[in-house]
């Protein structure tokens, strides 16, 4: 399989030492990132960029239409400014079938736990007025509202950050020099759950904006902060009408079966069990979990 991984930086998720046919891209090229990150110590090093997207449309940077069975985003939906284009231009680099493999933050459980979720409304005024930059808004609401979180006490019911007053002046100044040149202002510009990134393809659906359907969703797993997305590309050939009925037909069910912990997290039922036993047992249950899951998919699957 042939693919794409956007925005890997120092650690990709397809690694081409193991082999794997996979080309990298970025909004900037390998010497730009690198003096971008160059005091950034969660980024030890920038892995070299195959393509840079920048202001072309992606499928004019890599130069193939429709040939790719497969890309990657991990963390990176969150930093776009119009989501439907983005999942346009993606779509355009995929052959029919070819799945698009996105993971996502959970606002409720990083820095972004103070923020609400991004609606519906955002996402498609930001496609109708062709976005490019995040809005004034979103710059001063991520910078005002960043917290540092504990995400496992969060996830046990507890605060998990110290409630301090929003950062308002710092991000009134954010904002003001943000109006002083074009350059992209790096912020979350959407914030995400599970349920909420549901919904928002739910209208982007029912809108006949984007080519993918659900292919498999998993939610946030335990003591994590992040859940899980793959899209199959449906071929431009399928009916409108049909489209839309395969789209609404893989929404995910039951996204919202949930447990609220004390601090207003939504907890999942099938995790709420491991509220009242130790962190160890905790983590050997999520193994099972994973391994169990794993070995689900490897056997073959039983024909009718």
């Amino acid at each position: 399989m042939r693919g794409l991984e956007i925005g890997p930086l120092h650690n990709p998720i397809a690694q081409k030492a193991s082999g794997v046919d996979v080309a990298y891209v970025d909004h900037a090229d390998t010497d730009a990132l690198r003096r971008k990150y160059a005091a950034d110590p969660n980024v030890p090093f920038v892995l070299d960029v195959d393509f840079v997207w920048g202001d072309r449309r992606l499928v004019d940077a890599i130069g193939e239409t429709g040939a790719l069975d497969y890309v990657i985003a991990s963390h990176v939906i969150e930093h776009v400014p119009d989501l439907v284009s983005w999942l346009i231009q993606l779509g355009e680099v995929l052959r029919p079938g070819g799945v698009l493999s996105l993971i996502i933050p959970d606002k409720r459980f990083c820095f972004d736990a103070r923020r609400a979720v991004t609606p519906p409304s955002e996402i498609v005024a930001a496609y109708l007025t062709e976005r490019t930059r995040p809005s004034l808004a979103q710059i001063f609401d991520f910078e005002s509202q960043y917290i540092t979180v504990d995400t496992l006490e969060l996830w046990a019911g507890r605060p998990g950050y110290v409630e301090t007053s929003p950062r308002v002046r710092e991000a009134f100044e954010k904002c003001k020099d943000a109006l002083t040149h074009d350059d992209y202002v790096d912020v979350h510009a959407t914030t995400w759950t599970p349920s909420s990134f549901v919904e928002v393809m739910r209208t982007l659906f029912e809108l006949d904006l984007v080519p993918f359907r659900f292919k498999s969703f998993q939610p946030t797993p335990f003591n994590s902060l992040e859940f899980y997305v793959t899209f199959e590309r449906i071929d431009d050939g399928v009916p409108v009408d049909e489209r839309r009925r395969q789209q609404l037909a893989s929404i995910p069910a039951d996204v919202d079966t949930s447990s609220i912990t004390p601090n207003g997290a939504v907890l999942a039922v099938a995790d709420r069990e491991l509220l009242d036993i130790s962190a160890r047992e905790a983590r050997l249950i999520a193994m099972k979990r994973q391994v169990a899951t794993a070995v689900r998919r490897a056997l073959p699957r039983r024909r009718p």
